[in-house]
């Protein structure tokens, strides 16, 4: 395996940590304003629920880094657990992940979700041995190059890497405040100690 590819694999699983996290957290929050708004209106036929999109992302100051650096310990197992309950999360389970985001200083979960879209689309373009940002569009869409033109990988294989590269296509944003690439990079290591 070379280089490269490890070291895109262990970024990709710094990734699927953040990612995994993020997803919890939107679909509890989903779930429980959802639920919520179900039981407020008993209606005959509600309305289909739609997948909700990504929060949108913040200019993010050094604070908000330390504060998702010091809840995500407290905060992973929580979102597990909500992960296990499959969209019916437990109004108690769903009161602790609200005062632990409050005891990391975030105003709400919807804050919470913010910061980490906005973390996380950083994250996503910088390489970890060079600890330099480049755009993860690019840097993915080159990858896919490289996999179609290796002609040593199996068929198989070739397929399953190429659709793993294109849903990440898929999931990637572009960084939306330039001043984040500087701040996620200042705090890296402590990013990347406490996902693992």
């Amino acid at each position: 395996m070379s280089t490269l590819r490890a070291d895109g694999l262990r970024f990709f699983r710094l990734r699927r940590a953040l990612l995994a996290v993020l997803a919890m957290a939107t679909v509890a929050a989903f779930a429980f304003h959802a639920g919520s708004a179900v039981a407020q209106q008993k209606q005959q036929q509600p309305p289909p629920q739609q997948q909700p999109g990504p929060p949108p992302q913040v200019q993010l100051n050094p604070k908000q880094v330390e504060q998702y650096i010091a809840a995500f310990k407290e905060l992973t197992p929580l979102f597990e657990k909500l992960d296990q309950a499959q969209g019916k999360p437990d109004p108690n389970l769903m009161n602790q992940v609200q005062a632990a985001v409050k005891k990391y200083g975030f105003n709400s979960l919807d804050e919470y979700d913010q910061v980490v879209v906005s973390i996380v689309a950083v994250l996503d373009g910088i390489d970890p041995k060079t600890r330099q940002y480049t755009n993860p569009i690019e840097l993915i869409k080159k990858e896919i190059a490289a996999v179609q033109a290796d002609k040593t990988m199996k068929p198989a294989d070739r397929k399953k890497a190429l659709e793993a590269l294109n849903a990440e296509l898929s999931e990637v944003q572009p960084v939306q405040h330039q001043g984040n690439i500087a701040l996620v990079l200042k705090y890296y290591d402590q990013l990347s100690a406490v996902a693992q």
